[in-house]
């Protein structure tokens, strides 16, 4: 188990490194663009489908990771909760402080999951 997880870890980090683009800014193009695939809209010419997946792929990751995370990082997010309700979560939550958008969006992400679905 702790293998899978230092290897879930490495290729995160291997993305975030190979993609200097990690700021929660960067991101938010992607993911807004997989949320509008998701709702049925037509997407603009300059969608970017491959920032779209990467986003899809950073919270799955943190949604497969959420169990062995550890506080303070860790999260509980209730039974019912898809990939899709994650990511417009996450980009709500970001929006919502355009002062933190220079930030990581993995940080961002686990911050917006932390105050929307905190363990009790």
């Amino acid at each position: 188990m702790r293998l899978m997880v230092l290897a879930l870890t490495a290729i995160l980090m291997g993305v975030a490194q190979a993609r200097a683009h990690d700021s929660a800014n960067d991101m938010l193009p992607g993911c807004r663009d997989y949320i509008d695939v998701g709702s049925g809209r037509t997407l603009t010419k300059d969608a970017d489908l491959g920032a779209a997946a990467e986003c899809l792929g950073t919270i799955k990751t943190l949604l497969v990771l959420e169990e062995l995370l550890t506080p303070p990082f860790r999260f509980c997010r209730p039974k019912g909760v898809t990939i899709n309700d994650a990511i417009e979560l996450a980009v709500r939550e970001i929006e919502a402080r355009p002062q933190m958008k220079q930030k990581s969006f993995v940080i961002m992400a686990i911050a917006a999951f932390q105050q929307r679905w905190p363990c009790r």
